[in-house]
């Protein structure tokens, strides 16, 4: 399955599962169980490796999840969602359905989300101040998440809803490389002259 079909499938259960927060309580009970999902994904391999084995039976997967969904103390409407996903075979997107459902969360309440991607991991002072400089841009609270991906070399790439902005290494050494490809091979032949 293609990142855009997984995307696709996620946004609709997430969007599926926030239509039955319809009150403010409810919408508080949905985060606190997203929080213990992600908290679940992050700290169980064993967790992790079951909702990933398609060969689990159907009704082993929803009495597991079932139980581990009540064991973990997840409301009624988490606990029947879990049971759903388990039914149509979709646990193995969890991680991507509770990231999409928070960004879902933080649209319906006014909330900005933004994604920094760094080649190293930031400094608690580093993600403050680009935090702040974009709550400045954008006149309102963003939370902030942080990934990290080497390919980029060094710098930052900032996804804020549809704006991208890409300060990577990575970037500016592909546009160099484009201008220099482009450039006329004959005005590169004459001499540099210096610049005091």
């Amino acid at each position: 399955m293609s990142k855009s079909q997984e995307m696709l499938i996620a946004r609709r259960y997430a969007r599926a599962l926030l239509s039955l927060a319809d009150s403010k309580k409810k919408l508080t009970d949905l985060t606190s169980g997203i929080s213990t999902l992600e908290s679940l994904l992050t700290e169980s391999v064993a967790f992790n490796s079951f909702l990933k084995n398609p060969l689990i039976k159907k009704s082993e997967r929803i009495q597991a999840v079932l139980h581990i969904a009540k064991k973990v103390k997840l409301n009624k409407n988490l606990q029947n969602f879990l049971g759903v996903l388990a039914q149509n075979k979709r646990l193995a997107l969890l991680p991507v359905i509770l990231k999409t459902l928070k960004l879902e969360i933080a649209k319906h309440c006014g909330e900005l989300s933004a994604d920094i991607i760094s080649a190293s991991a930031l400094s608690k002072t580093q993600v403050k101040a680009v935090k702040q400089a974009l709550e400045k841009a954008v006149g309102r609270d963003v939370d902030v998440n942080t990934q990290i991906d080497k390919s980029i070399i060094g710098g930052l790439v900032i996804k804020v809803g549809s704006l991208q902005i890409d300060h990577s290494v990575k970037t500016r050494l592909s546009r160099l490389d484009r201008v220099l490809r482009s450039s006329d091979v004959t005005a590169m032949s004459e001499p540099v002259k210096e610049v005091a």
